[in-house]
């Protein structure tokens, strides 16, 4: 039986971000290897789907159903990650547009966000207008130059840092900025509920070196065995499990692909898959 695991990149990224990880002999052995470019990314991309996440979800659960696989793993990162949580919460609702929703044998969710307190929320919402604005408006290389000097890019060295804007600039500027606002973090639900309780393993995956992804790591594992606690079951015997990447930032699979496929490999083999 045909096997899929499908990689979704984060904000900016294409399906060439994946390549490293696609190329290793051994993973492919796993199945098809598989990475769409996210609607509104790359110069030939077209129209971003209205609904923001849920759109971005629906446009998933279509290239999932052309695919003629038994079984299909998701892997995510950072907004890939968080369209995924989107449709992993559609899954459970029942309202997934995914054909054969049971095919889906297992998450990996890389640096995203469960969601942002109400608190949280307008400051995001008015930082993402400001981003999106400068997106529409000023020279994409040079607001790529301000994106990657936010703090959750600073273990990136400098010359990470020149290549990551070089390979970024051949976007559209007005289409990344109906992306950013269409799946603004601000407006994004709380998928808290969805980590803790989805009926798919989901693998939580973050850098040791991302301050503020492994606090949110931290955060949810408290929270998970909590839970768990509260039905007197074992945290081991959950669908959550975590994994810190020690040489890792926020994007993991660029700075260490090695050990990313090596971890990877580990949890295809121990999902059924």
């Amino acid at each position: 039986m045909s096997r899929a695991v499908v990689f979704l990149h984060g904000f900016l990224g294409t399906e060439a971000d994946w390549d490293e990880i696609r190329d290793n002999r051994i993973l492919q052995t796993y199945g098809h290897l598989i990475a769409p470019t996210l609607p509104g990314h790359g110069h030939l991309s077209g129209a971003v789907p209205e609904g923001g996440l849920a759109g971005m979800a629906n446009w998933l659960a279509a290239q999932v159903n052309d695919l003629d696989v038994a079984s299909i793993i998701l892997v995510g990162y950072s907004l890939g990650g968080r369209i995924l949580l989107t449709l992993a919460d559609q899954i459970g609702k029942r309202q997934s547009q995914l054909e054969q929703p049971d095919k889906v044998c297992g998450i990996v969710i890389e640096s995203s966000h469960p969601g942002l307190p109400e608190a949280a929320r307008e400051s995001r919402w008015n930082r993402d207008r400001q981003w999106a604005q400068r997106f529409r408006e000023e020279s994409l290389e040079q607001v790529l130059q301000l994106w990657y000097q936010q703090p959750v890019f600073q273990d990136l060295s400098a010359g990470k840092r020149s290549l990551l804007v070089k390979k970024r600039r051949r976007h559209d500027g007005n289409k990344l900025a109906d992306v950013l606002l269409g799946c603004s973090l601000a407006k994004q639900p709380d998928y808290h509920g969805v980590v803790f309780n989805s009926p798919i393993p989901i693998q939580y995956w973050y850098g040791m070196k991302d301050k503020a992804y492994a606090a949110i790591a931290g955060h949810l594992q408290h929270g998970f065995r909590d839970r768990v606690a509260a039905v007197r079951s074992s945290v081991e015997g959950g669908n959550l499990e975590f994994h810190g990447f020690e040489r890792c930032g926020h994007n993991c699979h660029l700075a260490d692909p090695a050990e990313y496929t090596r971890q990877l490999r580990e949890v295809l083999s121990q999902l059924a898959f």
